[in-house]
């Protein structure tokens, strides 16, 4: 009987320690997969590419499972002597929208789409 019950202890302990590295391994994927779009964006950007219009979408294989979305909003403080954009890229999970990383980059606003505004 000792036995059963502390096998049950150690089975739930395992099972959530799982749970727990899939939500960082989640994570770790989220993280990647923004901070690979975002510096794509702002290398096509530097070398005088214009950006995508797209203001959302889905990842390729193996990352099909993740989608993204775009946004700007126009950055008051400080008042810069360029006009700028903070542009948010939100990288979530299509299964699990709770999953989600949002990275945001400042650009200068003749960059940034209308479509992203």
């Amino acid at each position: 009987m000792v036995i059963a019950v502390g096998l049950t202890f150690i089975t739930r302990s395992l099972s959530s320690q799982l749970n727990a590295l899939r939500t960082v391994e989640d994570y770790a994927t989220l993280t990647q997969l923004a901070q690979a779009t975002l510096l794509e964006m702002e290398r096509d950007v530097q070398a005088g590419r214009p950006p995508s219009r797209a203001r959302e979408g889905t990842f390729n294989e193996p990352n099909e499972g993740y989608e993204w979305t775009l946004s700007a909003a126009e950055l008051t403080e400080p008042h810069p002597a360029t006009p700028c954009r903070v542009v948010r890229l939100t990288v979530r999970r299509a299964d699990r929208p709770a999953s989600t990383v949002v990275l945001r980059a400042v650009w200068p606003s003749h960059l940034v789409p209308e479509e992203w505004r």
